[in-house]
């Protein structure tokens, strides 16, 4: 017995082997190389530690080479079993357990399943195709039957279920194999080449041409390959299939019937060869069809043969899912992807423009990498090729050309009416919106604004030719911002191509701009002309210029170029009324039409008129105020020796030329020496050396050695021309001379009104940029002048003093009364610490002494503190009226420099009358304490000039103005502007204390004995007041009775607590009534703030007319001097009255009229008035600015 092969990997580690055979009779253990036996039943198992178990891998080989005629099986650890001479002896049989439960089994007429050329062939396959394919490999160097296409057609043919777990000819397995020859044994299932022994007679098969047969030999069958690879494809199939093969044991002319999926055919042996053929029109339809092969020769043997013959004429599915290329792929290389049915594995030939590339398919899926490279320049689409063939050879060829879209964007249209979101905004909501291009309809566009966000989705609109892709989204009330800024709306969407576009825009949003363009804020926009003029680098109150009842306003351009001459300076004066449609100053210099104000021009080159302005009153005796409008740098008189001009109030709207000035149009006040710079302040300071005419001042700070000086310039009944020189001489007013510690004395300058309750009206007046010092100077009766320097604690004036490097007084102004104390309040400005600004409200008292800033206490007054470091909040103060009708006194801080909205946008903040001491933080600036107007745009310096107005359009609310001097108007940049805004109690700004308002009909008002705020309104309205109430009567010839808590709390003394009850009759005549009896109304400790400061109020103002007649028989008195006269009345009501100041008084028999100053009054006689049936006693004060009518019946002492 030749020796036994071992398992190699068993034999080396000295193991027995893995694999068992036994006889099948006693199971004993067989030697791995066996002598058949006849009737031998062999079975092979695979050993399992001490059992055993079936086995899962197997090909068995008829092994006929060199004679032999052995069966060897081949297994998956590299062992052969050899059974010899089994296909030699009767009834041998060999059995193998399969892992499914069931048996292979082999026998001497197995057919065989591939047919080797070395006369070795497959006989059994046991396993799955994966299995048997890897065992193939393992022994595919010695059996040629194991190659490839001969082991796959073995497959196909294979009837052991065990080989796949598919049917073989499946779709799933024939996607892996082709079809190889198919081969029948002969009757005793001898394979080729293998000398078959029956019954000891042997019998060699032949292949002969020559048909031969013998008792007992069935046919043998095969079928060649069909169609190449045992598949039609679509090609094939528009062609005859043609299926044929060759026969043994058959005689010549026999029929071999071949069923194709239903598709009979028949063909005849011919010489040991068959064939038939099946038209295209009778091929199967697509599908995995059988096929079965049968011959019977003239022995009445049959051999039949089957297997499948799948036809496919569909190509295999492939698509393109890339359509679109975008600019990150263009420009940085990407990915195409497409699908295909083709099983995984397959590869796909990609061309993408000119570049050859390949991709494998996987789960249905291909992709193929491309650079940026491999796309043409400016290629607007993609050239793109993909080809693929199935296992049946069909092909499928497809062309795409994706678009390259490398554009997306998104625009913002500006929101509301001027890119802004202002306090009437949000009291709603805003809708944004914009436009997409390249973007498509249907994709969505993220909205976001201060951390709140909206998607929002495309919508086409436009029309058909013209399409527009649009987007909207809305933001409520709640989601905008609350706090005053600038905040970045963004807009981001992507296209389906993955362009992504982003879009921002920087919003302002505040309460309230200026200017406001929008009118959420009601008010009157100026704007400026040319650019360059910085219109609203100063702005102020001008009282009524033309006499028509309302009062006006002042805006300088001292940059401005009348004529040509650069910086001349240019001054505007704009009309009040009811109007709010935008006036463009340059209409005022060009006049026509009806006059809406006029212009004065600088006389020269360099002047920069309108440096300082003020309003005076009427200081010509013609019922319309007018004004000082300086040029500090004008060489008239010398180099910067400096101009000041009275302008007279006028109705006309035509342009007044300094240059030719007449002295029906005002006059010129020249500086004394070059150098001066008279002109750098000017104020309107009141009643200072109390004769009952309003004074004013000018500052000249380069005069005395640099040191500056003030002139104080005494009002009179009628004044043409003012000489500095007689002013300084103590002739028509008094100088006041700064000193080396106070540099630049007069460069600031305000009347305060009376600070310290002695009658007469009082001023605060500063030194340069380096002074550190602001001085107090209390009203006098003396024309002396007077040295800064001398003014100790209380006597004369005091100094107010502060930290270093403060700039303490870099603006002042008078405040009114902002704590209700009865006494008139200032206020100063300060650079205050990093340049963020602080001023400095200081309160009034009759005991008034230095102060030092740094350590302000509670009872002098209070800070209001810069809200952001380098805003400058306090380049410009001034006295706002009452704003919010409380009574108290409000003030407006400008801060050009504040960056909230913009840049150098500025702002200016709006601070209510109070009664604390505590400072006020403009950072956080609560509703009950003020409001911010802030800059529209950056760089444009927003509070440079800041104002009271008066009351510009008549409705008995106080109007402020803010300049806006380096606003660009249209595309004039730096033209500047103005913007005037009306008192309001339901507009955006306002934490109004107003609790009725009126009409501009006559509208009948009272209070009904609650304390209130009323704002009458533009008619002749009737105030009923019985409560502590303040009331402002507005346009119109109004009438206030007034009986119980409103005229006991009117006449409260000083200090008292319910000093803020006032009661102001507007423009027009207006009438106080006394309702009570025994009253004694005395106006000459009434707490009068204004003292002749035309724009300050006192408790009792612009009242003509008092009727103390009361009920019958009331018997009231009223007590007048000359400062009550004057500072309740309005100036020149009247035409052709005597005196600037007139009051009228009725009442009946038992009534009196007393008068403190009564030797300075003279009676000049009577006045009829017929209307009235009155007639009136005509009393004139001495000094002629006053007169008194009372009506004859009224006792006077």
């Amino acid at each position: 017995m030749p020796a036994q092969p071992l398992n190699a990997k068993a034999a080396a580690a000295g193991n027995l082997p893995n694999y068992v055979l036994s006889d099948g009779r006693s199971m004993r253990p067989l030697p791995l190389d066996v002598q058949a036996q006849p009737g031998g039943r062999y079975k092979i198992l695979q050993r399992s530690g001490n059992a055993v178990k079936p086995v899962t891998k197997l090909i068995a080989i008829a092994d006929g080479a060199d004679g032999k005629a052995d069966l060897r099986l081949l297994l998956d650890d590299g062992t052969q079993v050899t059974i010899r001479d089994f296909y030699r002896v009767e009834d041998a049989r060999l059995s193998a357990p399969r892992a499914d439960g069931g048996e292979a089994s082999i026998d001497r007429f197995t057919r065989s399943l591939a047919v080797g050329g070395d006369s070795r062939d497959i006989v059994l396959l046991s396993g799955s195709p994966a299995d048997v394919t890897a065992l193939a490999k393992l022994y595919a160097g010695q059996f040629e039957v194991l190659s490839p296409t001969t082991l796959s057609n073995a497959m196909i043919w294979s009837e052991e279920p065990a080989v796949s777990a598919a049917t073989p000819g499946s779709a799933s397995f024939l996607s892996k194999l082709s079809l190889g020859p198919i081969d029948a044994t002969s009757g005793l299932g001898l394979l080729a080449g293998i000398g078959a022994v029956g019954a000891g007679v042997g019998l060699v098969s032949s292949s002969s041409s020559k048909s031969s047969s013998s008792t007992g030999a069935k046919p043998v069958l095969s079928v060649a390959s069909i169609a190449k690879d045992n598949k039609v494809n679509a090609s094939e199939a528009q062609s005859p299939v043609v299926i044929s093969g060759t026969t043994s044991h058959v005689e010549d002319g026999q029929v071999v019937t071949v069923n194709w999926g239903g598709v009979v055919k028949t063909g005849v042996v011919t010489s040991g060869t068959w064939s038939v053929s099946v038209a295209p029109g009778e091929v199967p339809a697509d599908g995995d069809h059988a096929i079965k092969v049968s011959v019977t020769n003239l022995e009445g043997l049959s051999t039949e043969v089957a297997g499948n013959l799948p036809v496919d004429r569909i190509g295999p599915a492939i698509a393109l899912n890339t359509t679109v290329l975008n600019k990150a792929a263009v420009t940085n290389g990407g990915t195409l992807t497409g699908t295909s049915d083709l099983p995984d594995g397959s590869v796909l030939s990609v061309t993408v423009g000119t570049v050859s590339k390949t991709a494998t398919v996987a789960s249905g899926k291909w992709s193929v990498a491309f650079t940026a490279s491999d796309i043409p320049a400016s290629a607007t689409s993609l050239s793109v090729t993909v080809q693929g063939a199935d296992s049946f050879g069909n092909s499928n060829l497809i062309f795409a050309s994706p678009i390259i879209d490398k554009t997306a964007s998104l625009s913002i249209s500006t929101p509301s009416v001027d890119g802004r979101i202002n306090g009437w905004d949000r009291k709603s909501s805003v809708t944004f919106q914009g436009t997409a291009t390249g973007i498509e309809e249907g994709q969505t566009v993220n909205v976001s604004l201060n951390g709140v966000s909206h998607t929002v989705t495309i919508t086409k609109g436009g029309t058909v030719s013209a399409p527009v892709y649009e987007w909207s989204a809305t933001f409520t009330a709640s989601e905008l911002p609350a706090a005053d800024g600038i905040y970045t709306l963004a807009a981001v969407a992507a296209d389906k191509a993955g362009n992504t576009a982003t879009q921002t825009l920087s919003i302002p949003v505040a309460k309230i701009f200026a200017p406001d363009a929008a009118n959420a804020t009601p008010g009157l926009v100026l704007n400026g002309d040319k650019t360059g003029d910085t219109a609203g680098t100063i702005v102020g109150w001008a009282g009524d210029v033309n006499g028509d009842g309302y009062d006006d306003v002042i805006v300088s351009a001292p940059d401005a170029d009348p004529a040509s001459q650069s910086s001349a300076g240019r001054t505007y004066i704009v009309f009040g009324g009811t109007a709010s449609t935008a006036i463009d100053l340059s209409a005022l210099a060009n006049a026509g039409g009806a006059p809406k104000g006029f212009a004065i021009d600088g006389r020269a080159t360099g002047d920069g008129l309108g440096y300082a302005v003020a309003a005076l009153g009427d200081i010509n005796g013609d019922g319309r105020s007018d004004m000082i409008v300086t040029a500090p740098f004008s060489d008239m008189d010398g180099p910067d020796s400096g101009r000041a001009y009275i302008i007279f109030g006028k109705t006309a709207g035509d342009t007044l030329a300094l240059s030719s000035l007449t002295p029906s149009q005002g006059f010129a006040i020249a500086g004394l020496s070059s150098g001066d710079k008279l002109g750098s302040s000017a104020a309107a300071i009141g009643d200072v050396n109390g004769d009952g005419y309003a004074d004013f001042l000018l500052g000249a700070p380069g005069a005395n050695g640099g040191n500056g000086k003030a002139y104080v310039v005494f009002g009179a009944s009628s004044m043409t021309s003012v000489q500095l020189s007689a002013v300084a001489a103590g002739n028509g007013g008094f100088a006041i001379d700064g000193f080396s510690g106070v540099a630049g004395f007069g460069s600031h300058a305000a009347g305060i009104g009376d600070i310290n309750g002695d009658g007469l009206a009082d001023m605060v007046i500063s030194g340069g940029s380096t002074a550190n010092t602001a001085y107090v100077i209390f009203g006098r009766t003396s024309s002396s002048s007077i040295a800064v320097s001398t003014l100790t604690g209380g006597s004369g004036g005091f100094a107010i003093t502060g930290d270093t490097g403060q700039m303490i007084g870099l603006s002042l102004s008078a405040a009114g009364d902002v704590n209700g104390d009865g006494f008139a309040d200032f206020a100063v400005g300060t650079n205050g610490t990093g340049s963020a600004g602080r001023s400095y409200v200081i309160f009034g008292s009759s005991n008034q002494a230095s102060i030092n800033l740094s350590s302000l206490s509670g009872n002098r007054g209070f800070a209001i503190a810069g809200a952001t470091a380098n805003e400058h909040a306090g380049t410009s103060i001034a006295y706002a009226g009452d704003v919010n009708g409380d009574g108290l006194a409000d003030l407006i801080v400008g801060a050009p420099a504040s960056d909230v909205t913009g840049t150098n946008a500025g702002r200016a903040y709006v601070v209510f009358g109070r009664t604390g001491s505590t400072t006020v933080e403009l950072s956080a600036l609560a509703a009950s304490d003020g409001f911010a107007i802030s800059g529209a745009a950056s760089e444009t310096d927003t509070g440079l000039g800041v104002s009271y107005a008066g009351d510009v359009n008549g409705d008995g609310i106080d109007d402020l103005i803010v300049g806006v001097p380096r606003s660009t108007v249209d595309t004039t940049k730096a033209a500047g502007q103005a913007f005037v805004i009306f008192g309001s109690t339901n507009s955006t700004f306002v934490q109004t204390a107003f609790d009725l308002v009126g009409t501009s009909a006559n509208d009948p008002l009272q209070d009904n004995g609650v304390a209130m705020s009323i704002a009458a309104g533009t008619g002749d309205d009737l105030l009923t007041l019985t409560g502590a109430s303040t009331a402002y009567g507005g346009a119109g010839k109004d009438v206030f009775k007034i009986s119980g808590a409103a005229l006991t709390s009117l006449t409260a003394p000083l200090g008292g607590a319910a000093n803020r009850v006032g009661l102001h009759g507007g423009s027009g005549i207006d009438t106080l009534m006394i309702m009570d009896s025994g009253v004694q109304l005395d106006l000459t400790s009434l707490g009068l703030t204004n003292n002749g400061v035309p724009s300050l109020s006192g408790r009792l103002s612009s009242i003509e007319h008092i009727d103390i007649a009361g009920p019958v028989g009331a018997n009231n008195t009223l007590k007048l001097n000359l400062a009550s006269v004057v500072g309740i009345t309005e100036d020149r009501i009247l035409a052709n009255q005597p005196s600037l100041h007139t009051l009228f008084v009725t009442g009946d028999a038992g009534d009196a009229l007393t008068l403190t100053d009564k030797a300075s009054w003279t009676n000049t006689g009577t006045y009829s008035d017929p209307a009235l049936s009155v007639t009136y006693q005509i009393l004139q004060h001495a000094s002629g600015a006053a007169s008194i009518y009372y009506a004859t019946g009224i006792t006077l002492t």
